[in-house]
């Protein structure tokens, strides 16, 4: 009789747990489906070559995988086209699927690869456009992210290239533009608007020192052809590093400060920690990327430690320098 009951247990037992799996499944496939296309990077849309377009509502952002299909490393471009321009915060990212696979499994950053920068392509005043170039390889997954923070939805049309038949789009009536802050007269640095010109030719003009806790800003104003290759290197002593990992470099447009010191954008770039003079006493970063000729840049350089830090920042890849001269 005992075994009569235990054998009844099991199975009722079997069924309920049988039960259980079929419903938690049922919900799983039901959440999945019911998760719109781009909402995240497993459900990113995959490009197709010519225009991606579609909406953005306020706050919204959308997943792209990219997926070349090659066997080589190439240079890829990818433009967003964009209406109204008053969204002045619209941007995307590029990441790679390592990076994406590591942070879905927690305790890493999103680190982008790279991000659009404002470019102006179409000469259409009711459109925006952003612009990323970088080397990519044609064997991986790539996974863009597009991002409306603002408060009103926009329309887009993404491209996976650099030569694009811009959109033509109509104007769309304007809410009340982002004010600007008002310069303060004194160009110490301090800020994106009182920033200190960036000099290629005299490098001993772009150095100084960072106190404890003090950001300085250097504006960049590339000229010639569009776009342009571009580098920067940072030299720092004390080098060792603890201190090299608390000083920074980022490159930022003009949009992404638009609201400073309230909010700031993504920067298009950062430096690099490298080791290239041998040199124990110095730290080194670097930064390699493309400039728009008629854009303005931001160059953040911001001392997170304890301790004060003599810097020289220089123009392009450099890998030796006599500091101090």
């Amino acid at each position: 009789m005992m075994k009569q009951h235990s054998s009844l247990f099991l199975r009722v037992t079997a069924v309920i747990t049988a039960l259980m799996f079929a419903a938690a499944a049922t919900i799983l496939i039901g959440w999945v489906s019911l998760a719109a296309p781009g909402a995240s990077p497993t459900q990113a849309v995959t490009i197709v070559s010519g225009a991606n377009t579609g909406v953005l509502a306020p706050g919204e952002e959308r997943w792209f995988r990219l997926f070349p299909n090659r066997f080589d490393r190439f240079e890829q471009s990818v433009v967003v086209v964009f209406t109204p321009v008053q969204q002045r915060h619209v941007g995307f990212e590029i990441f790679t699927q390592d990076t994406i696979e590591l942070f879905q499994r927690g305790g890493f950053e999103l680190n982008n690869l790279g991000a659009g920068q404002v470019v102006s392509l179409d000469n259409n005043p009711f459109t925006s456009e952003l612009f990323w170039t970088g080397w990519i390889y044609g064997d991986q997954n790539y996974y863009i992210r597009l991002v409306n923070p603002e408060s009103a939805p926009i329309t887009y049309w993404l491209y996976p290239e650099r030569n694009i038949t811009p959109p033509m789009a109509e104007p769309v009536p304007t809410s009340t533009p982002v004010a600007t802050p008002t310069p303060d007269q004194s160009i110490d640095g301090t800020s994106p608007w009182v920033a200190l010109p960036f000099n290629p030719e005299a490098p001993t003009r772009n150095s100084g020192r960072l106190n404890p806790h003090q950001t300085m800003w250097y504006r960049l104003d590339p000229h010639g052809d569009s776009p342009q290759e571009a580098g920067l290197t940072l030299f720092m002593t004390p080098g060792n590093g603890h201190l090299l990992n608390g000083t920074t470099l980022d490159i930022f447009t003009m949009p992404a400060v638009q609201n400073w010191p309230h909010s700031i954008g993504n920067n298009i770039g950062a430096g690099a920690a490298v080791e290239r003079d041998g040199n124990p006493m110095t730290g080194e970063r670097a930064w390699h990327g493309w400039l728009v000729a008629g854009e303005v840049y931001y160059v953040r350089l911001h001392n997170g430690n304890d301790a004060p830090v003599d810097y020289w920042l220089f123009p392009g890849q450099v890998h030796n320098v006599l500091l101090g001269q």
